[in-house]
């Protein structure tokens, strides 16, 4: 396995990675700037978010995996709570990470481009959670673009 940590925008994807991951919640509001821009280029993607939100089958934890026609996948990581960016526990937390690889798995994805889960506006430490996340994906055989803020 292997985790690049990268400065840059990730949806540039410069490093053609196979699916996107990115933190979400549980009520279907894409409400960060990532998650706007998200929610703009893969509008179906937010239509099926919503109702999986809506009929409450996504939990923190969770991950709703989603296909782009284009072959590009969607990994919407539930990390927060709630709408208002209150970040789930560092057990939930592990367990959409290891969702996360297990989904990548089951997909035959091996390259995975994504900011730092968990990180930032929520208040979880991006140090703890990044060791969370290498514990998760060690022994995968793919790569982790981690793009960092720039």
């Amino acid at each position: 396995m292997a985790i690049q940590y990268l400065v840059g925008d990730v949806l540039d994807n410069p490093n053609k990675a196979k699916a996107f991951a990115l933190n979400c919640n549980c009520e279907g509001v894409m409400n960060t700037e990532l998650a706007v821009q998200f929610r703009n280029r893969y509008p179906k993607m937010f239509e099926e978010y919503q109702r999986v939100c809506e009929s409450e089958e996504l939990k923190p934890g969770d991950v709703f995996v989603w296909k782009a026609r284009d072959g590009m996948w969607v990994f919407n990581v539930a990390t927060f709570e709630d709408q208002f960016l209150k970040l789930t526990s560092r057990k939930k937390l592990e367990r959409a990470f290891g969702e996360l690889r297990k989904q990548a798995e089951a997909n035959n994805i091996t390259s995975i481009a994504m900011p730092p889960l968990g990180e930032g506006v929520g208040g979880l430490y991006w140090g703890k959670n990044r060791r969370l996340l290498e514990r998760s994906f060690k022994g995968w055989k793919g790569t982790l673009f981690v793009y960092m803020k720039t």
